[in-house]
């Protein structure tokens, strides 16, 4: 989940990215940048959030809706020539969810939540899989879990899995993201196993017979939250 934070939003920010890259002859197209707009998730992760700073993020994407005319108000839509997708989703702290659910209005934008002890999901099973309940219990649409990759590379990939279908049970049915955190393995067989494992949590809930869509099935390898983030692997 990229941590932003936008001081333009929608045409203005794909406006200033085209001119950003006006002189590279790689520059991505308009299509192209409304894509990746649209894949964005406007996050919140910090010690001083409070309820009025997430609504004020919320009332954001709600001002773009109204722009793209998503949202009727006095006839402010720019008309479809200009229309950009709104972002994908809002994340925030457990606590916070029901806060940004009752201030969003934009249509089709997710309402995020970190949970399971984030980001270093250092707790206990029990904690990580209540904080996970109460986050889908006030609105969250998505959870977003970290693997505790510490599981992984002493050789005890059974703890983190059964961490995970602690978690995906206490989901129930809403969709989970799982961030890999893959900057602090040792080795790429490391990261072969957290991944597996995530599939394989994957496989039970499909035995279970629950409605799975694409994104269900997604994974994030880095949370930003390490010293170490993108590498080579």
């Amino acid at each position: 989940m990229p941590i932003l934070s936008f001081s333009k939003w929608g045409s203005k920010y794909v406006d200033c990215k085209l001119d950003e890259y006006s002189r590279n002859p790689l520059r991505p197209t308009r299509q192209l940048l409304c894509q990746i707009y649209s894949c964005i998730d406007l996050t919140s992760l910090s010690n001083d959030d409070s309820a009025d700073s997430i609504a004020s993020l919320v009332e954001g994407v709600n001002r773009h809706a109204v722009s793209n005319g998503d949202i009727q108000q006095d006839g402010n839509s720019q008309g479809p020539e200009y229309y950009i997708p709104n972002v994908a989703g809002i994340c925030v702290y457990p606590k916070f969810v029901a806060a940004a659910r009752k201030c969003l209005k934009a249509p089709g934008v997710d309402i995020v939540s970190v949970a399971g002890g984030f980001p270093h999901a250092q707790t206990f099973r029990e904690i990580k899989a209540r904080e996970v309940e109460l986050a889908a219990m006030c609105g969250a649409d998505e959870i977003d879990v970290v693997i505790t990759a510490g599981d992984i590379i002493s050789g005890h990939a059974d703890c983190a899995r059964e961490d995970l279908l602690a978690m995906r049970q206490a989901c129930h049915g809403l969709k989970m993201k799982v961030i890999l955190e893959t900057g602090v393995y040792e080795c790429d067989s490391q990261i072969y196993d957290a991944a597996m494992l995530i599939g394989y949590a994957q496989y039970l809930r499909m035995l279970c017979k629950e409605e799975m869509s694409f994104r269900d099935a997604m994974h994030q390898l880095l949370s930003g939250r390490d010293e170490v983030n993108a590498t080579w692997r």
